[in-house]
């Protein structure tokens, strides 16, 4: 006799004719049949009902970094913009991009044929003026002699001669004189300060470079009319030192009491992909800088706050360039040896599973996710489900020590390594 249900059904159906039993029990074991053929097919195709299942995480004391990310670009250390405060043409340039110069290095010439034309005219102009003083003080020197001679009679003749008036004329004379000299003397001075102006615009003609570094960027070709009546204009853009660089970036207002000088920090650039470089915190500005995020509503509203952290980086081997845009991951705190907690078990609620849906891993819909992630911060009190071994869930209420990315450390009573976090729920595939 075959173990199938359907041989089972025809084997009481034989022994029933053999024992000639009443139609209604043929028709009552049949049906007892039919049932144990329907189960054994639930279990074939459905399997047996074990009870929700859940997504868990082993809890266990680790380490828990706190970090606060910021993006910004990556710049010299020390950045020249050299100038030139000399209108004239660019005659000679002598460096290009990527040149390594040394301090005090020629860079570039403007002509100087002006230059030196109005270098001899000042020259010339305080020999002028010198000889101007000469005069003067000639005059000067003979008016005093005269007076001298008119106070000498006046005394031997008791005061009769000369008159009053030619007293009063000469001693005029002497003042006038004097004024004379001091007024040439004064001018002296002018061309004197007009020739040393002269000699340095011929002297800065010649663009040296202020530092040793790395030419970034030349911008200005032989031939070239530079004016700097208005504004030194800008001719080459010089790094000291590439070997350290720094990197500035913008740190959200609600992270910035987080960030001080000295924590470590790391950062990646596209350059690079899966490899992050070291950095540590130089400091931190007080200013904020405002951005606009574009958004739309009363005054102020579209304003994005943020400060400014310098990072020190170490670019010995020369991988790291100017500009390069780092998103760097600041650790504002270490936590150790804490129970850490992904942040899915606290927004896990225990809830039955919903017909007709496919398999889902995780929690329920709670809504408004950003609401959600306000309410889970430093602080607050917030509750977890353990998975026990018989299945059934058991509620701790835990408070959050700290925050970093998806998870927390925490702290409660009834905390143990090895215990099954209940993250979600596996809702089973119904038919």
């Amino acid at each position: 006799m075959s173990d199938t249900p359907q041989g089972l059904v025809a084997g009481v159906r034989a022994e029933l004719a053999r024992r000639r039993l009443p139609r209604r029990w043929v028709w009552a074991l049949a049906a007892v049949g039919a049932v144990l053929l329907a189960l054994a097919a639930r279990a074939l195709f459905f399997g047996a009902d074990t009870g929700p299942q859940y997504a868990t995480f082993d809890l266990e004391k680790r380490d828990l970094l706190v970090t606060v990310s910021a993006t910004g670009n990556l710049q010299p250390t020390n950045q020249v913009e050299v100038g030139s405060e000399t209108s004239g043409i660019i005659t000679q340039v002598y460096v290009d991009n990527n040149d390594l110069v040394t301090a005090g290095q020629v860079l570039a010439v403007v002509d100087t044929e002006r230059l030196r034309a109005s270098l001899r005219q000042a020259e010339a102009t305080l020999a002028s003026a010198r000889a101007q003083l000469a005069t003067n003080e000639a005059t000067l020197a003979e008016s005093a002699a005269q007076l001298q001679r008119l106070e000498e009679v006046r005394q031997l003749s008791g005061g009769q001669v000369p008159s009053r008036a030619e007293f009063d004329v000469g001693r005029a004379d002497y003042r006038r004189a004097l004024a004379q000299v001091d007024s040439a003397s004064a001018s002296v001075k002018q061309a004197d300060a007009q020739v040393f102006s002269a000699r340095i615009s011929l002297e800065r003609a010649t663009i040296f470079a202020p530092v040793t570094g790395i030419v970034l960027s030349r911008k200005v070709d032989p031939g070239q009319t530079v004016a700097a009546q208005f504004q030194t204009p800008e001719l080459f853009v010089i790094a000291e030192d590439l070997s350290t660089m720094r990197l500035d970036v913008e740190v959200d207002e609600a992270d910035i009491t987080r960030v001080k000088a000295g924590q470590a920090a790391r950062f990646t650039i596209d350059a690079f992909p899966g490899r992050s470089f070291p950095a540590r915190v130089e400091r931190v500005d007080v200013g904020a800088t405002k951005s606009s995020d574009g958004g739309t509503g009363t005054s102020g509203s579209g304003d994005v706050v943020s400060y400014v952290a310098r990072l020190s980086v170490a670019n010995p081997d020369g991988l790291l360039r100017p500009g390069m845009t780092a998103t760097a991951s600041i650790t504002a705190q270490t936590y150790r040896s804490a129970f850490v907690v992904p942040l899915a078990a606290m927004r896990f609620a225990p809830a039955r599973p919903s017909a007709g849906k496919a398999l889902s891993v995780g929690p329920p819909d709670l809504g408004d996710q950003q609401r959600q992630q306000a309410r889970i911060g430093a602080g607050s009190t917030q509750t977890i489900h353990v998975l026990g071994a018989d299945g059934k869930l058991k509620a701790l209420t835990v408070q959050i020590v700290a925050v970093s990315a998806d998870r927390a450390a925490v702290t409660g009573k009834g905390l143990r390594p090895g215990q099954k976090i209940v993250l979600g729920l596996l809702e089973a595939a119904k038919p």
